[in-house]
């Protein structure tokens, strides 16, 4: 990564971590900056600026597959009139505020942009799954003793999928996503960089 593309990506970064507290606050909506997609922005400037692959894995690990989500739900939303998991029915909420609306299109900036990065930089980090574990435990904590249900931030309280069964969500829920997701898609992520390095 040159230092063009490095300085221009933590500059960007800065500035979505400073843009979005500002609009929630605005709205009285203050809380949702504990979502993940909310608060990432300033580990990934961090992670960018110090070429840190080891922050950047992780943040990718904890937020990828939610992002994912997120973008595909949205786009079969906004073209086919079509929910796959509805966790973007707030966008389409009628006179949702425009500026609400164009600071959640930033899922797609974050998500690209994390792959993009961790490309630049040579590939992910064995041990990536200790800053997502790290992250995941201080945003659910905040989420579950600090906020109530009404906020579900981070789905601490109740799943944001429908697939997922209710009985006893809260206790199964972040052990399943650290050895379900983080610790699979780590050894996943390295394996296939590993081989793409191979065959080049």
């Amino acid at each position: 990564m040159n230092n063009i593309t490095r300085y221009s990506l933590t500059l960007f970064f800065l500035f979505l971590s400073i843009f979005i507290p500002v609009i929630y606050y605005k709205y009285n909506s203050l809380p949702w900056i504990f979502w993940f997609c909310n608060n990432v922005s300033i580990l990934l400037a961090l992670g960018i600026f110090l070429k840190n692959r080891t922050i950047i894995t992780g943040e990718l690990l904890l937020g990828g597959i939610g992002q994912l989500f997120w973008i595909i739900d949205f786009i079969t939303k906004y073209f086919f009139g079509i929910y796959t998991t509805g966790v973007t029915e707030y966008m389409f909420i009628p006179n949702y505020p425009k500026i609400l609306f164009t600071t959640g299109l930033t899922h797609f900036a974050i998500f690209f942009l994390m792959i993009w990065s961790l490309h630049l930089l040579g590939g992910p980090a064995k041990d990536g799954w200790k800053v997502a574990a790290i992250h995941g435990i201080l945003i659910w904590a905040v989420a579950f003793f600090v906020f109530t249900e009404q906020y579900n931030l981070n789905c601490a309280y109740k799943s944001c999928v429908s697939f997922l069964p209710e009985y006893g969500y809260k206790i199964y829920w972040p052990i399943l996503y650290l050895f379900g997701v983080i610790m699979p898609l780590n050894y996943l992520l390295n394996k296939y960089w590993k081989q793409k390095k191979h065959v080049n």
